[in-house]
């Protein structure tokens, strides 16, 4: 939480970070939903659910989001 102060000038903790990001998510999440956006409108580019990674840590693996979206929209 190191740049919150340096763009507002106001101190912040790292627990008034989080309640705040849960916020805006939550935010955003409403206004989703009001305006008939759902778990079936998101998903990721084509290439990242048919090809496999070809670095980092999951390298060899597809995308599976499915269980990324059943965690999102519990």
């Amino acid at each position: 939480m190191k740049m919150y102060p340096l763009v507002t000038g106001f101190p912040t903790s790292n627990k008034l970070g989080m309640e705040s990001g849960a916020g805006i998510l939550n935010v955003g999440r409403l206004f989703n939903l009001r305006e008939g956006f759902g778990r079936k409108d998101d998903t990721l580019p084509k290439c990242f659910l048919s090809e496999q990674m070809s670095s980092g840590p999951i390298k060899g693996q597809v995308v599976d989001l499915d269980p990324m979206l059943d965690d999102f929209y519990w």
